[in-house]
């Protein structure tokens, strides 16, 4: 037969048997069987108040967004591909890609295990 020790909770400050415990990822402590409860009831009501029809809409741009954003973006992203002089190399040692600057001679050694970059 094991004894339970009683142990307050963080949380809602009840005392309950420490087998009532468990941990949970949104409070990111160790809280009580009732203080779970009551999440999954708070995560019940406020589901039913949006309804069974609601779908979130998740936009990566905003309403105000247009064709003229659009045009801006793409030549903001031609203009970082043609300044950039940096080439992508592999290590012949581990085959890890990397950007390398040849102008610099930067890095001159591959990030992951160290080895000399070759030209």
């Amino acid at each position: 037969m094991a004894i339970d020790v009683p142990v307050k909770c963080r949380r809602c400050g009840k005392t309950a048997p420490a087998s009532e415990f468990t941990i949970d990822p949104d409070y990111k402590m160790a809280v009580c069987r009732s203080c779970v409860k009551d999440k999954k009831n708070i995560g019940n009501i406020s589901s039913q108040k949006e309804g069974s029809s609601f779908t979130p809409t998740v936009s990566e741009r905003p309403a105000s967004w247009n064709k003229v954003n659009e045009k801006m973006e793409r030549d903001i992203f031609e203009k970082q591909k043609m300044t950039s002089d940096k080439i992508l190399k592999t290590c012949y040692k581990c085959n890890y890609k990397f950007k390398y600057n040849p102008e610099r001679n930067f890095p001159n050694r591959c990030p992951f295990c160290g080895s000399p970059v070759e030209l």
